[in-house]
């Protein structure tokens, strides 16, 4: 929750923040695109940091180093908030291998799911504190005094953590040895189980339909269905809502069918079936409608989270959680990168909106036809086990 709040402060106080440096707030797009673009790179050695580190101190490390960015940050130069947001980017892409060695060393198997499920709750609940703390502490005392009181907080937060340290022993071990370059090594250990490279293929398809609907779906609610502001805002609100929803509710199906792939395979089929629906929504739709459509929306396309990171440790190597989980982050913010330079690459060439939700319907199909492959593999493979 504490990353996610430390990476969508600056969106959340983008207005007063461009003012400040005296740029246009519609920058705050390639600040993102920055952070992601980081991340994604992080991730590709980020597991055999938490392997070297412990999951405990990779966390602290995690957290400090964000909160330094945005101290950083607070100094009103362009260049300076450039290089705070590549610092923001590779702390971001090492919280979740650590976060998530944790987790999988404390979860009993038959509940694993659920309870990454849990854990990736926190991301919207994160972005809705950026929203709610950000504006506020803008308005009160200003942006700068924003950045410095979330990197004043995460520091306190890093320190807290270190309470848990008997429950987190780093366990040395050796676990360098492959012929895969150290730089990839992370990325080697999705591509060489066929299963899980599938699965890791299908949800960066579907985290860049994920990133492109939350930064732009009040704008295609507007220019394209033709609702309100208010009304869009309220929308995108509800698809969040549906988000927080879906990955308690899928986490919990998932245990119980005891199949992570089942689940991801038939939810990204019925989010395909909604995204190909959405270019025909029009104004004419009443709004109870149109709020149950992206709210529906939110719980197949937005929900999927703790089942994809759950399915990553069952289907991974033992032993190499930290790994697994960075290997599969590099996969999803690649697709989220990818996603997002689609859709304004689309909309540049077709100019409409309405042209350009196809786009995101293609990365659906993509996306659940490789669900079914790595289902596919799965089961074949389970089937030669038991044989």
């Amino acid at each position: 929750m504490l990353a996610t709040l430390q990476v969508f402060t600056v969106p959340a106080i983008a207005p007063a923040m461009a003012a400040g440096l005296g740029v246009s707030e519609s920058l705050v797009g390639v600040q993102v695109l920055l952070v992601y673009a980081t991340a994604m790179i992080t991730s590709l050695f980020a597991g055999s940091l938490v392997v070297r580190l412990g999951a405990l101190r990779a966390t602290q490390l995690s957290v400090v180093g964000a909160a330094v960015a945005l101290t950083i940050a607070a100094i009103p130069s362009v260049p300076v908030v450039v290089i705070a947001s590549v610092m923001l980017g590779a702390s971001y892409g090492l919280i979740n291998p650590a976060t998530g060695q944790m987790l999988e060393s404390a979860a009993p198997p038959a509940r694993r799911t659920l309870l990454f499920s849990i854990k990736q709750s926190a991301v919207p609940f994160g972005g809705i504190l950026a929203g709610v703390i950000g504006p506020f502490v803008t308005v009160a005392v200003g942006w700068q005094a924003a950045l410095l009181t979330i990197a004043a907080t995460s520091v306190v937060i890093a320190l807290l953590v270190e309470t848990s340290r008997r429950w987190f022993p780093h366990r040395r071990r050796q676990s360098d040895s492959g012929t895969a370059p150290r730089l990839l090594r992370d990325v080697a250990v999705i591509w060489t189980v066929p299963a899980l490279r599938y699965t890791c293929l299908a949800a960066g398809a579907f985290a860049g339909v994920q990133l492109v609907l939350t930064t732009y779906l009040v704008t295609l609610l507007v220019q394209h269905v033709g609702i309100g502001l208010i009304a869009a805002g309220i929308g995108l609100s509800l698809f969040n809502g549906g988000g927080i929803f879906g990955r308690f509710g899928w986490g919990f199906l998932a245990d119980a069918l005891g199949s992570g792939l089942r689940v991801l395979a038939s939810v990204f089929g019925i989010a395909l079936l909604f995204l190909a629906v959405f270019p025909f929504i029009r104004a004419d739709w009443s709004i109870p409608l149109i709020y149950a459509f992206v709210t529906a929306l939110g719980i197949a396309a937005a929900g999927t989270q703790g089942v994809f990171l759950g399915e990553v440790l069952s289907l991974a190597p033992r032993d190499e959680s930290a790994r697994a989980i960075a290997g599969a982050y590099a996969f999803t913010f690649a697709g989220a990168l990818t996603g997002v330079g689609c859709f304004v690459l689309g909309f540049q060439m077709l100019d409409s909106y309405s042209a350009t939700t196809w786009i995101v319907t293609a990365m659906a199909a993509a996306g659940f036809l490789l669900a079914l492959k790595g289902l596919a593999i799965s089961r074949r493979s389970g089937h030669a086990a038991l044989s």
